[in-house]
């Protein structure tokens, strides 16, 4: 499914703002395609709620902040990262 299945906790559009990553309560993080309204992947990780996403080194990674406290750093370069939905 597209929408996550819980609050949407934040938001973080890429450098040129063409993609947009949401971290949800649902415990995941969603990439999406901002100027053609289609998902890109879903990233799993936190054992908790996501509370932040930010991109960062030009768009081409993600970082995620957890309530478990943990801090993530996606390569979103990589298939690995991304789990197609």
């Amino acid at each position: 499914s597209f929408a996550h299945k819980s609050v949407v906790a934040d938001v973080s559009f890429s450098p040129e703002s063409v993609w947009l990553a949401s971290g949800s309560y649902d415990e995941s993080i969603k990439v999406w395609d901002w100027a053609n309204n289609r998902l890109l992947c879903r990233l799993n990780g936190s054992a908790g709620f996501v509370y932040d996403v930010a991109f960062a080194d030009e768009g081409r990674r993600l970082t995620s902040g957890g309530y478990d406290g943990t801090v993530e750093s996606w390569d979103l370069t990589t298939e690995q990262a991304c789990l197609a939905e």
